[in-house]
């Protein structure tokens, strides 16, 4: 099974920073903060190797021509899609799980 190649783009990168510096400032558990990473990493090692595992997330609020994959890790939803031209999984985003993720991803996708 041929392995994909997993993209973070930059907003995710930054949902990831800002995620882990609240927990390890705000929060002062730097340990949950680096499990949290480490977790984080796994999930993109798990989905680069099984990229359509994850289910997509459903609405009709969704364009029809993008599948946005959920992974759950801890407390929050790794957003994702799969390019399959470019054998790439590409991380869109990290929301906190309880949060309205579809219309959190629908307004990023508009910006």
């Amino acid at each position: 099974m041929d392995k994909y190649k997993s993209v973070i783009v930059k907003q995710a990168e930054e949902d990831i920073a800002e995620t882990l510096e609240y927990i390890s400032t705000k929060l002062f558990n730097p340990a949950a903060a680096q499990n949290l990473l480490y977790e984080i990493i796994e999930a993109v090692e798990r989905i680069s190797t099984f990229p359509y595992s994850m289910p997509t997330l459903k609405s009709d609020k969704i364009q029809t021509d993008i599948e946005y994959r959920r992974v759950e890790v801890k407390n929050f939803a790794l957003i994702y899609k799969v390019v399959e031209e470019a054998k790439e999984v590409r991380i869109m985003a990290v929301f906190y799980g309880a949060s309205d993720v579809v219309s959190r991803i629908i307004k990023r996708s508009e910006d």
